[in-house]
């Protein structure tokens, strides 16, 4: 099951998979239709298993920061599906005045966990005219309004909900979002061709405040991916003593190192997430996500990461493996192109 679990996101099972396994106490296999619809929450939410959703295992997902999607309206959308599903399913089962005091129930249970402070105050404003916040308006509106006053600069109401509230800091933690103004795509194409120790280059920007009210600064970031290892040359190091000369030394590890241009402050902290793709089944999908929460300062501007995938796994004709094994972790018509997302988002 665990070898074919993009294959059941596809075909509409995976989700029946998830709470099977759950419920036999399969914790491997759980564990991995789990990240594949926390990682791929969009492309499993399309499917009409979403709907067969259980309540306690879907607002147990809301809750988790490391859900990736594009953004917060989006899964207020997702959740709009399945509650529109519960609600075809109820009316078949239960009397009418029985099918909306459910579903009253469902609704705060599945959008009291949106981040709607995390939502732009335009999508907040769009989200008047949802029908699904129209016919439950005292409770969105409530909701919504924490979503305003985060914008607007309440530090004070953040704190009162953030106390009262439980889980309620979590509202003002953004997730894994792909929307342009947190993340950029990187793609490396023509992988069996490039030579060892390559190195290639993104540079991009992301929104240095989540709040409105912040204003739009942005900071610039420099991520340099080492897919095929990482090569030092000889170089001289200039001490007190006098100069040494330190050996080269190459290191069988994928690094990414990220490079903040010009930190904004004397400490900032953000949440750094790089997403992996793969393929599995012919299916292109999220297959691992790296997650991290990092200070960048005027005198620490540089993140590298090492071992962000298994060597030998994404470069399997230079590791000990068959030179005929074709690494899960490269995607694309001819297999040939590695694919990452970078989010940086500032972590409150």
């Amino acid at each position: 099951m665990r070898n074919h679990v993009a294959l059941a996101a596809i075909h509409g099972t995976l989700v029946s998979w998830l709470q099977y396994t759950l419920n036999c106490g399969h914790h491997d296999i759980s564990q991995a239709c789990q990240n594949f619809i926390k990682w791929n929450l969009e492309l499993v939410a399309k499917t009409a298993d979403f709907g067969n959703f259980d309540l306690d295992i879907l607002v147990s997902l809301l809750h988790q920061s490391s859900l990736v999607v594009k953004d917060e309206m989006t899964l207020y959308k997702c959740l709009e599906h399945w509650l529109n599903y519960q609600a075809s399913r109820l009316r078949a089962q239960l009397l009418p005045e029985e099918v909306e005091a459910t579903l009253y129930q469902l609704v705060i249970a599945v959008m009291s966990p949106v981040r709607f402070p995390m939502m732009s105050p335009r999508q907040l404003a769009d989200l008047l005219m949802s029908p699904l916040t129209k016919k439950y308006k005292e409770f969105f509106v409530e909701r919504m309004s924490i979503g305003m006053s985060f914008h607007s600069g309440q530090i004070n109401r953040v704190k009162e909900v953030s106390m009262s509230e439980k889980d309620g800091a979590l509202l003002f933690e953004p997730r894994l979002y792909t929307v342009d103004t947190c993340s950029s795509l990187l793609t490396i194409e023509n992988f069996h061709s490039l030579p060892s120790y390559h190195m290639r280059t993104l540079v991009f920007s992301s929104h240095s405040s989540l709040a409105e009210y912040a204003g739009d600064r942005v900071c610039e970031w420099v991520v340099d991916i080492y897919p095929k290892g990482v090569w030092f040359k000889k170089f001289f190091l200039i001490v007190w003593q006098g100069t040494v000369e330190m050996p080269e030394h190459v290191k069988r590890s994928v690094r990414l190192s990220l490079t903040c241009k010009e930190p904004l402050n004397s400490n900032m902290r953000v949440k750094i997430g790089v997403l992996i793709y793969g393929l599995q089944d012919g299916v292109e999908h999220i297959a691992r996500v790296t997650e991290i929460i990092h200070r960048f300062s005027k005198k620490d501007r540089v993140l590298n990461l090492d071992d962000l995938l298994p060597f030998e796994e994404l470069n399997p004709q230079q590791g000990s493996v068959s030179e005929n094994v074709v690494s899960p972790f490269l995607v694309g018509p001819n297999k040939d192109m590695l694919k990452l997302h970078i989010v940086i988002s500032p972590a409150n």
